[in-house]
């Protein structure tokens, strides 16, 4: 467990047990996807804990960490690896909205992010075997605009404000992703 605010939910969960867990605590929700769910591309489970956090989106900003159970023996980072990558770009295609609900716990949103963007193997010599992630723009104003939008359609300033705080001006993308949606740095404040 990375954090005591972290709560496994497992497959049995009711939809009211998730939503408790919601609206009650700032506790964060931890849902592993299984290497079976990854390979057949199944994503009902998180299908249904998306829907409730859709259904509570003051309180959902955030409160998903996502991880992936059966690739623990791989040396390879979550994005390095095609199943995974691949389920994930299935799971952003179906909800857009994705990068609101992840958490930025242990960067959990920006591991999952990377899954989107080209990975460069490089080796040195045919030794060492490194990942460079390509970030695709188009992809990742995307997101920044999706998260916007939707904070904005629920009210949630508070959410926007604190997530471009957290999650984007630490980054040396901050700048760059101001300039291409327009924004001043000046201007994203936290409230």
């Amino acid at each position: 467990m990375i954090n005591a605010n972290l709560i496994r939910i497992s497959e049995i969960s009711t939809t009211l047990e998730i939503k408790s867990l919601l609206n009650s605590s700032d506790k964060v929700i931890h849902l592993s996807v299984t290497k079976s769910e990854v390979q057949q591309k199944e994503y009902k489970k998180i299908n249904k804990v998306l829907k409730v956090l859709k259904d509570s989106p003051k309180f959902s900003c955030g409160r998903l960490f996502l991880t992936f159970e059966g690739y623990f023996w791989t040396p390879l980072e979550i994005y390095e690896n095609k199943e995974i990558r691949k389920y994930v770009q299935g799971l952003y295609k179906k909800e857009s909205n994705l990068f609101y609900f992840l958490s930025p716990m242990a960067e959990n949103n920006f591991t999952i992010m990377r899954c989107l963007f080209r990975n460069n193997r490089i080796s040195n010599k045919g030794v060492q075997v490194r990942y460079n992630v390509e970030v695709d723009w188009k992809i990742a104003i995307k997101i920044v605009e999706s998260f916007i939008n939707y904070s904005q359609r629920h009210n949630n300033v508070t959410a926007q404000s604190q997530w471009v705080f957290n999650n984007l001006m630490p980054t040396e993308y901050f700048a760059q992703v101001c300039e291409l949606l327009g924004l001043e740095k000046e201007l994203v404040t936290v409230s």
